[in-house]
């Protein structure tokens, strides 16, 4: 699956001399952190959006998503903090690997 708009929302910033912002992105469940981490994954100009270098986002990947008409998600299979670390004039975004790299465990 690729990336989808639909799924990010934007929750802080913009402002200030790095204009930095901080995004909430939840994956369909089919793409991992990994994917999300790869270069190209978010894409500037084919997405239009408009991330910038130094920009967080949040990503939750979900387990089986069983109330779609509210929109809430059941379960949580991955969670991590990625940093947008370029953004090529043709407007690729790079992203940082994991910045939590941590595993979520249920007990």
């Amino acid at each position: 699956m690729a990336f989808d708009t639909a799924r990010l929302e934007k929750i802080w910033g913009g402002g200030g001399v790095a204009g930095i912002s901080g995004y909430a992105y939840v994956t369909d469940g089919t793409d991992t952190l990994g994917s999300c981490e790869e270069s190209g994954y978010f894409h500037n100009v084919d997405d239009f959006v408009n991330f910038r270098v130094g920009d967080e986002i949040k990503v939750w990947v979900p387990g089986t998503e069983t109330d779609l008409t509210n929109a809430e998600l059941k379960a949580i299979v991955d969670y991590g903090v990625i940093i947008v670390m370029s953004v090529s004039t043709a407007g690729v975004v790079d992203c940082s690997a994991d910045m939590l790299a941590g595993t979520l465990t249920y007990t």
